[in-house]
């Protein structure tokens, strides 16, 4: 009986940590693209943090494990293009 309480216990708390790791990945998408890029706006020491994060929540993608970026290499283009011609920044 005892041993029955001893593996009820331990897969118990196997699930309650793996539990734990599963949310992170949607944690991290809670926060907006507009959120990321503001962020590495104000890091960056941009003059326009604004229009930077607003460019930028326009051409971001999330991925699992990796969180918010501009991965194709059209969009990329694009997104230099406008945040050139509109927020006058060149990364």
């Amino acid at each position: 009986m005892k041993s029955y309480a001893i593996k009820a216990g331990y897969m118990f708390s196997v699930i309650v940590v793996s539990s734990l790791w599963l949310p992170m990945d949607a944690f991290a998408q809670t926060r907006s693209a507009y959120d990321a890029g503001m962020r590495t706006a104000k890091k960056r020491g941009y003059d326009n943090p604004k229009c930077y994060a607003e460019v930028y929540s326009t051409y971001a993608e999330f991925t699992p494990g990796k969180g918010w970026g501009v991965k194709d290499k059209r969009r990329i283009n694009a997104w230099d293009n406008e945040l050139r011609t509109k927020c006058g920044i060149a990364r």
